[in-house]
């Protein structure tokens, strides 16, 4: 099986706290056991990696009008020919090779806010009233998410054009409330992450640490930029029992 990991690392001022991210992100992919290959993409003119990182395509992408718009647009700039293409925000730490989560027959696979509902302002910009009024559903994230390589264009196509609609209430959360209308509308094809490979979100439930660490990843959404920068080095270093250098000098040699 041939797969595809993807995240997109856009800082606008002068700290490249998303690039620090998305190189701390991919160290944990690649020490999870995960054995395809990575795309970064990146608005910054020099390379995160500057003499290069095994196994990963650094790729420049231009959105500053929409940066969360990268996510689909990057349909047009991935290399193509994958059985599955998985996205995962920057803000992500990787504890086990997410290619375990593909044992689906569905076409996209995706992660639930625990906490949340369908219907909360995050989700809701493009459900009708009576979704509003019906749907009982966990909330949905768009920050982890697969896709069969065979429907990636597809599924990104139709993403962006419900992004260009008017929603039907205010949009909270940018991308996310599109992604919702979307797998909604793909119907069976779209299943949930299930018990096997599980995302913890560690700013946003209260669970002990032992209990964060028996899944799939962690998704540091909920914070600062700078915060989750902060979160997501203290548990880097925690797992793999390393001081910052290290980790800082892995990352400056490829």
């Amino acid at each position: 099986m041939k797969v595809l990991v993807y995240t997109v690392a856009l800082d606008f001022g002068a700290v490249p706290y998303h690039q620090w991210m998305a190189m701390m992100f991919i160290s944990s992919l690649q020490r999870s056991g995960y054995s395809g290959d990575i795309a970064l993409l990146t608005n910054s003119e020099s390379e995160p990696f500057p003499n290069g990182r095994k196994g990963v395509e650094q790729i420049r992408i231009d959105v500053a009008s929409a940066p969360y718009s990268a996510k689909y647009l990057a349909a047009a700039v991935l290399p193509t020919g994958y059985d599955w293409v998985i996205f995962f925000d920057s803000d992500c730490l990787v504890l086990r090779s997410p290619e375990a989560m593909l044992n689906s027959d569905a076409d996209v696979i995706f992660a639930e806010e625990p906490w949340g509902k369908i219907t909360d302002p995050v989700n809701n910009a493009y459900l009708t009233e009576s979704e509003m009024r019906e749907c009982g559903r966990t909330a949905i994230n768009s920050g982890i998410f697969a896709v069969r390589g065979d429907r990636f264009l597809d599924f990104s196509t139709e993403w962006a054009k419900t992004d260009s609609l008017a929603p039907l209430r205010y949009k909270l959360c940018y991308d996310q409330p599109a992604f919702v209308r979307v797998l909604l509308d793909w119907k069976e094809g779209c299943k949930p992450l299930g018990e096997e490979w599980k995302v913890h979100y560690p700013e946003c439930q209260g669970m002990r640490i032992q209990d964060f660490l028996s899944g799939g990843a962690l998704h540091f959404c909920g914070v600062g930029t700078r915060e989750k920068l902060n979160r997501m080095l203290g548990f880097y270093m925690m797992l793999h029992g390393e001081s910052a250098m290290p980790f800082i000098a892995e990352q400056l040699k490829g």
